[in-house]
């Protein structure tokens, strides 16, 4: 490109800036003056008002910047940014420079292009797009930590007949860091001294992104690329986002000897991104979409109905579906005065017989929350779920990569077959899901990553089947540490029942054919997915001193009955009263409203006691049905001995204990407790010396 061709560029860019208009609005601008009061080092041009302006000036500026900018980035960009900084380093009289230019150099100043139409697919990126500048998105998968590139370096020649400096090499170094062979000043050769001091630098930073879930094919692996961040751009982006970016494709100087061919890698040199997707919340709610989602929070039934929206195709599950509802919805954060922080996320399991549509439940909240990760229990590792530390193959330095529950932050981390994860694995994500955070340690080197993320799991009971005959711990595969992290769980068993049986082969056959009666009780997947994300991203329920206070008389009074029960597998501890927190939080956002009532304890206190009663927890007794049935057996070995001419028709303590294991199989230990409860509950008195009576 010649000289004058760059002074026309150069002139156009200034015309551009300053007159192209939207909606009458001068947006380059006004854009410049918000980076001149910021400092900011970037301006960022989309590329279609460039590419239209130009069309527009085809008398005055034949060539159209926008298209050669395509196919020759390396160059024009940095033209660009030069000519671009030119306008801004001009000050207000001849001569003078602004005062933006004073803290900003030329060299650090960059314009980014955004918005190109040369949309790649990461799996497409091949060879014939080196060199070009081109579109992708990503999501962030690993980075390395932030590192200093030497831009141009700076050295002496210490041959005693020449002594001189310079700048070497004159272009920025893309890669490698090179030391000239020969003196440009001289031309000779001789110790060559490199000044670090003088030389040139920009913070620098390797990415790696992989696949969208939406562009990858069925059973595939996902694809990763490298990208290269370079200056302001470093640290703009964490792991787990979802990105767009513009920049080079470029191949890595350093070839790879693969059956005696030499073979490079791609990598992406960086020149703007666009974080499309953090968290949940990041999802666009139109004036109209509002207006939609206000009306419908309006029904005094929009709890039921949106509970009966979750996975209408389902038949059954009311408890199931309520609990994944309050997980969309979940509750408020809390940061305390002390600095320590409490999750908004309701963490759900549910555990079940096969075939009971557990694992389609989990693909209506994939289907329907834009961030969310499926992960498949008999594939997954603990590595793969929390993260890890790994040495960078090029710079030999820490780069840490995201698991799953990383990945998933501010959205929802999905796992299927919950119970094939060994226990070792699954203790890994136990800290994420509680503190929100992935500690990673690796070398005496410590690593954090966000996991503010809800997880929704599902698994099979210990015999695949859930046996009715056995107590609710001996069915469950699940340590107390790992249970207490989820906030709602639920026990689904396949009974045999042949009424409910053509109940539901009726509604999966309406299904199929289309004649399914959903009305106005039901609301559409789109609707419930804009409802679900303005109810998280704007309502923050608070608390008043009596919805906390039935809130806390029920806790106290779940604690206290289940104290002495050892055949529960689920501990009723602090978190299990924060969880009763965050489930009225949660009602209350899905009526809109900014302040918990007692309608929504209540409620909470009502699904919270279903889970208990699931659990075979009678609240009343604080018993399990398991217990309930062996103190009823013991009752009546106590009262068989009533007619005895032995001891006054009183049951003396060896004797129960001795009948009750070869009777009943119970042990000598849990038949202690039982007396004990029975002798509280007034059930039984002692009328001598370990010597019980029924009362």
């Amino acid at each position: 490109m010649e000289e004058a061709g760059l002074l026309d560029y150069s002139q156009a860019l200034e015309d551009f800036i300053l007159n192209y208009e939207e909606q009458g609005v001068k947006i380059y601008i006004k854009q410049k003056e918000e980076v001149e009061k910021r400092k900011a080092k970037s301006f960022y041009i989309n590329w279609n008002h460039l590419y239209t302006w130009f069309e527009q000036h085809k008398n005055e500026y034949p060539l159209n910047l926008a298209l050669e900018l395509l196919e020759d980035p390396l160059e024009l960009l940095k033209s660009i940014s030069g000519w671009v900084y030119d306008l801004f380093a001009r000050g207000k009289e001849p001569l003078q420079f602004s005062e933006y230019a004073k803290t900003i150099d030329k060299p650090d100043f960059h314009v980014r292009i955004t918005d190109i139409p040369r949309k790649i697919e990461l799996r497409k990126i091949g060879a014939v797009y080196i060199g070009k500048l081109i579109e992708i998105k990503g999501v962030v998968f690993s980075k390395t930590l932030p590192k200093t590139k030497l831009i141009k370096g700076h050295y002496r020649h210490l041959r005693s007949d020449c002594l001189g400096e310079f700048d070497f090499p004159n272009d920025e170094i893309e890669e490698l860091e090179l030391t000239p062979k020969h003196c440009p000043l001289c031309g000779k050769t001789g110790e060559i001294a490199f000044i670090p001091e003088k030389s040139v630098y920009m913070d620098w930073q390797k990415v790696v992104i992989q696949e969208t879930a939406e562009e990858l094919p069925p059973g595939e692996v996902p694809r990763q690329l490298e990208l290269e961040l370079l200056d302001d751009l470093v640290g703009s982006v964490k792991i787990g986002d979802k990105i767009d970016v513009v920049g080079v494709l470029m191949a890595k100087p350093k070839p790879k000897v693969v059956n005696g061919s030499l073979i490079s890698d791609f990598y992406i040199k960086v020149n703007s991104i666009r974080i499309l997707e953090s968290t949940v919340t990041d999802f666009e709610i139109s004036e109209e979409d509002e207006q939609k989602i206000r009306e419908l929070a309006k029904r005094k039934d929009i709890v039921d109905v949106i509970v009966k929206s979750i996975a209408p195709s389902i038949y059954g599950h009311e408890f199931e579906k309520e609990a994944i509802a309050l997980s969309l919805f979940g509750g408020v954060p809390k940061v305390r005065k002390d600095g320590t922080r409490r999750r908004g996320d309701i963490h759900v399991l549910i555990i079940g017989d096969p075939g009971t549509a557990k694992s389609q439940l989990l693909q209506f909240v994939k289907n329907l929350i834009p961030r969310s990760i499926f992960v498949d229990g008999k594939n997954a590792t603990g590595v793969g779920l929390s993260g890890t530390v790994v040495i960078d193959p090029d710079t030999k330095e820490w780069r840490i990569e995201g698991g799953a529950i990383a990945l998933a932050d501010g959205g929802f981390l999905l796992i299927d077959e919950f119970d094939k994860i060994p226990e070792e694995e699954r203790s890994r994500i136990n800290t994420a899901m509680e503190q929100q955070i992935v500690k990673l340690d690796k070398a005496n080197q410590h690593f954090e990553l966000d996991a503010r993320t809800t997880v929704i799991a599902v698994a099979n009971p210990r015999y695949i089947r859930y046996i009715e005959d056995r107590t609710v711990a001996e069915n469950i595969s699940f340590k107390p540490d790992i249970l207490s992290r989820f906030d709602l769980i639920s026990i689904v068993i396949d009974r045999h029942d042949e009424e409910q049986d053509r109940k539901l082969v009726e509604y999966i056959s309406n299904n199929e054919l289309g004649t399914e009666e959903t009305g106005n009780s039901v609301i559409d997947t789109d609707t419930l997915r804009k409802y679900v994300i303005y109810a998280r991203k704007n309502i923050k329920p608070k608390f008043t001193k009596e919805t906390l206070e039935i809130l806390n008389n029920f806790f106290v009074t779940v604690r206290n009955k289940t104290k002495e029960l050892t055949d529960f597998p689920l501990e009723i501890t602090t978190r299990q009263f924060e969880a009763l927190l965050r489930i009225s939080q949660a009602y209350a956002k899905m009526r809109l409203s900014n302040q918990v009532e007692q309608q929504d304890v209540e409620r909470a206190i009502k699904i919270v006691t279903e889970m208990l009663r699931r659990f075979k927890v009678d609240i009343e007794t604080g018993v399990t049905q398991d217990m309930m049935s062996k103190m009823i057996r013991i009752l009546d070995l106590i009262d068989s001995f009533r007619n005895s001419t032995f001891n006054d028709g009183c049951a003396k303590f060896g004797d129960i204990l001795l009948n009750a294991e070869e009777q009943f199989g119970i042990d000598a230990d849990t038949t202690t407790r039982i007396i004990n409860l029975l002798r509280e509950q007034g059930q039984i008195r002692e009328v001598r010396e370990n010597c019980y009576k029924k009362t």
